[in-house]
């Protein structure tokens, strides 16, 4: 290599390049001055230009591995090296440096460079920053931290933390946040708000990852704390069961929306959460059960399901056993409520057996009225779900009728 290079051509042949190509020639001449002064003299003179050259410049350290460089440009005029020395700091700069670096920055950008160091696992600098700094920023950046400085740090902390900063926490540290947790529930001899706030800020993310821990924290918290006031949905998900054990043991009321559960659940457990009015919808789960299960459901709760008219919901109807489904859809077919409104009483009749479907849907068929016949062909034709020997004459109904 000459021992000068023209900057001025360097900069032209830079306007030539595309961006990709500009940062890679940057890093080659960032490894040239590793070992060239004329390089270093380059950077130098790049470094005391405007926006473009200092970033240019800033690009070098890629190759050069200039921790010095990327530490001076954390505090850069322009928004954009600012946010590119960020990046540098946590790949090339030494674990004193990236302290300096974290201890010029604002909490923000403190944040994205503890982000970008506990990615590449450099816990020792995020450490040794921790411990030295002040009680007022120690709860949102305790999380970063290695598990021992985090155990060692967390109780002076927990005064101050944050619903964020224990989401954070959980999310690095799920045991630890778990357990500290369990041990301020455990040590709770009343109703304590802030104590429910952080539960509720973990809880979710706990159920998810350690759903046994999740439920032993719930069941702590459970003497101070209703089962109303826990964020529980996650994990009825994982562990739904247990969870419909301690709601009959404890008698609470929840928050859980079960419906897509009930497939997991024993008759005893349906009939538990049916008694207690905590599983509604059953257009959504009863579909799900087994017949016995769905028979036993429609039994308890049946009444319960109507609306003010006295109808079912057609999905429920749809999913009854079979006796139970021909005594519901002939009773919606008379319902007095329904007699004036076909669209709402027609669709029953798809449940009840292929005759006496047809019959009762015949005169509607027939009708000149294109709107009732749009209602009564398909329901006659769903009636075949029930009966696969009437398939042909739900294909022959359709071919029939392909222009309606």
């Amino acid at each position: 290599m000459n021992n000068t290079i023209p900057y001025d051509r360097l900069l032209r042949e830079l306007a030539a390049l595309t961006h990709d190509r500009r940062v890679q020639r940057m890093i080659e001449l960032g490894r040239q001055s590793r070992t060239a002064p004329a390089a270093v003299a380059l950077r130098a003179r790049l470094e005391q230009g405007g926006p473009y050259e200092r970033l240019l410049a800033l690009h070098m350290c890629y190759g050069s591995g200039d921790g010095s460089h990327a530490l001076r440009a954390i505090t850069d005029p322009s928004r954009g090296i600012r946010s590119v020395a960020i990046q540098l700091v946590a790949i090339v700069c030494d674990d004193a440096q990236a302290r300096a670096a974290l201890a010029l920055l604002h909490p923000r950008h403190q944040r994205k460079l503890l982000t970008l160091l506990a990615k590449r696992r450099r816990t020792d600098p995020i450490d040794a920053w921790l411990l030295a700094a002040d009680a007022a920023t120690l709860p949102q950046f305790l999380p970063y931290g290695s598990p021992s400085v985090v155990a060692q740090l967390l109780h002076s902390a927990f005064a101050s933390a944050g619903a964020d900063d224990w989401r954070r926490l959980a999310a690095r540290h799920l045991e630890i946040a778990a357990a500290t947790l369990a041990e301020q529930a455990a040590a709770a001899t009343t109703f304590d708000q802030r104590l429910l706030w952080l539960a509720n800020a973990v809880l979710p993310e706990l159920a998810l990852r350690a759903p046994d821990q999740a439920l032993a924290l719930v069941r702590t918290l459970r003497a101070h704390i209703s089962l109303y006031q826990l964020e529980l949905q996650a994990l009825a998900l994982r562990r739904p069961e247990a969870l419909v054990d301690l709601i009959v043991e404890t008698g609470d009321h929840v928050k859980i929306d079960f419906s897509a559960l009930a497939d997991r659940l024993d008759e005893a457990r349906l009939r538990a959460l049916i008694e207690r009015g905590l599983l509604n919808r059953p257009e959504v789960w009863l579909p799900q059960l087994d017949v016995e299960r769905r028979r036993a459901a429609y039994a308890l709760a049946g009444l319960g399901w109507r609306d003010t008219d006295g109808a079912l919901p057609l999905a429920v109807v749809q999913a009854l056993p079979h006796e139970l489904r021909l005594a519901e859809a002939r009773r919606h077919l008379a319902l007095p409520a329904l007699l004036t409104r076909p669209p709402w009483r027609l669709p029953y009749a798809a449940c009840l057996p292929w005759d006496e479907a047809q019959a009762a849907l015949e005169p509607f068929i027939r009708n000149p009225d294109p709107e009732l016949r749009t209602l009564a062909l398909p329901a006659l034709i769903g009636a075949a779900r029930y009966q696969p020997a009437r398939l042909a004459d739900a294909l022959a109904l359709v071919t029939a009728r392909r222009n309606e």
